[in-house]
Parts: C-alpha cells; sequence; structure tokens
C-alpha cells in the first residue's frame, strides 16, 4: 500500500484542505482591502443587473462569483448618474452608501474565493485520480 492510495486520497486532500484553510481564514479578517477588491466587487455587483461598467483587467467570471453574496446583503446601491468611472462608483458604493458595511462586503468576497480555491483542489484530486499521477 502506498502514501497515495486511493483508501487515503480523501484523508489527504482534507489534511491539505485543513492546512489551507488555516493559512486563508485568518487572512480574510486580518487584511485590509486591496486597492482593487471594492472595484471588482462593486463591478461583480452591479453586472448582475445588467450594468457592464468594468475594464478588462477583471476576469467578468471572478467578479460575478465574488460579488454574488453582495447580491443577498440588502445594500443601497443608488449611484448618482453623475459618477461614470469605476473608480468613484466603487468608492460612491462602498464608503458613502454602504460605509457601515464595509469589510463584511469585503469578507463576503473572500470566502467565494476559499471556496473555490477549496473546490478547485477537490476537482483536481478527482480528475487526476485514476491517471498514473497516483500510485495505487
Amino acid at each position: 500500500m502506498t502514501l497515495f492510495s486511493q483508501k487515503f486520497i480523501l484523508f489527504w486532500f482534507l489534511v491539505f484542505a485543513v492546512i489551507f484553510s488555516a493559512q486563508v481564514i485568518p487572512r480574510i479578517y486580518q487584511e485590509s482591502p486591496t486597492n482593487d477588491e471594492p472595484v471588482e466587487l462593486t463591478n461583480g455587483y452591479f453586472a448582475w443587473q445588467g450594468d457592464l461598467l468594468t475594464h478588462r483587467r477583471h476576469p467578468p467570471l471572478a467578479i460575478l462569483l465574488q460579488s454574488a453574496p453582495l447580491r443577498l446583503m440588502g445594500l443601497k446601491d443608488a449611484i448618482p448618474s453623475t459618477i461614470r468611472d469605476i473608480q468613484s462608483r466603487a468608492y460612491y458604493f462602498f464608503f458613502v452608501l454602504n460605509k457601515d458595511r464595509v469589510e463584511t462586503m469585503v469578507h463576503a468576497g473572500r470566502w467565494v474565493t476559499l471556496l473555490f480555491g477549496l473546490g478547485l483542489g477537490f476537482l483536481l484530486l478527482y480528475s487526476v485520480r485514476d491517471k498514473n499521477f497516483i500510485v495505487g
């Protein structure tokens, strides 16, 4: 029996998932928002409504997925029509309209990223488990 036999494959996935999560979960709450997190989350939030004011540096599927929890939070989203660039819209959405929920909004997007990272690891594991990559 080898270290990576079929019998222990889920065990090893869970070990690495716990190690990965132990490193990431504290950072979800301890790190301040990066410069572009409010922009990405705002773009994704408004893209759900059909507003595609965005730029090419942020993948559309990623911003849609990360902003999905924000759609369930009942946020204020009445942006003045005078705001036409993504930086100003993100600032107004996060720090004016929803200033009391900024941290919650950022944390929700980060949780989605963590869950998709774990899901990707799980999919990779099961896509190679029957191949010659894992001896067993």
